[in-house]
């Protein structure tokens, strides 16, 4: 049994119900009931790196176990956490993920990585192979550009949405052009998807006719 299925098996493997009672593992196995400790000393000793520090700490507990340990074979720094990324980019530092030891290739294992932290503004190592950016997006063909045709390339152009039933037209959301790095594209789609949510919302409440909101075209580095 494991509390998670998607969860490395070794290590999250409570115990098999034709050798220990269910309820037996259920409750009791260190396995199935790791995450019951918030409130103590106990829910928040297993992290580590910006985790530990973190203002949250009691509160998310280091977030996806999944997450952490498929990166660093174990739980407790989670680095894909958006509230990181903002802190870390208020200090002017960018952290990325390098590969240290590959899966052993048995079912549901996991490498291990390390994480880098840098300034904001260095270079990036062009041999990263985990680095995404917006250049690396295969746009489909009939993808529509702000003229309203397709196949457009890749380049400054703005891409639409479908616009919502019972309106005309679309509502450019996104550019189409190059993001300075894979945390400012989020930060935008984060933007976007916040306006869009906040006109939704007041047009089901009957504030106002629903327009699509668009994102600026002018992308900063910092949210």
């Amino acid at each position: 049994m494991k509390a998670d299925p998607t969860l490395p098996s070794e290590p999250y493997i409570g115990g098999n119900v034709r050798q220990r009672p269910l309820r037996e593992i259920v409750e009791h196995a260190q396995q199935l009931t790791y995450n019951l400790g918030a409130g103590t000393a106990a829910g928040t000793a297993h992290l580590w790196g910006f985790c530990r520090s973190c203002e949250f700490a009691e509160l998310c507990r280091g977030g996806d176990t999944f997450t952490a340990h498929s990166f660093f074979d174990r739980r407790g720094n989670h680095p894909y956490c958006h509230h990181r990324a903002l802190v870390q980019d208020r200090r002017g530092l960018r952290e990325r993920l390098a590969p240290r030891m590959p899966a052993s290739g048995r079912p549901y294992d996991n490498g291990v990585f390390e994480i880098i932290e840098e300034g904001r503004d260095d270079p990036w190592p062009g041999t990263d192979p985990l680095r995404f950016t917006a250049e690396d997006i295969r746009w489909p063909p009939d993808w529509p550009a702000d003229d309203g045709t397709a196949g457009v390339e890749v380049g400054a152009v703005p891409v639409r949405n479908p616009p919502p039933d019972g309106l005309d037209g679309a509502a450019p959301l996104l550019p189409r052009s190059p993001w300075s790095s894979s945390f400012s594209l989020m930060s935008e789609l984060i933007r976007a998807k916040r306006a869009l949510d906040r006109a939704e919302r007041e047009e089901a409440e009957g504030a106002l006719p629903l327009e699509r909101p668009h994102a600026s075209h002018q992308v900063s580095t910092t949210p």
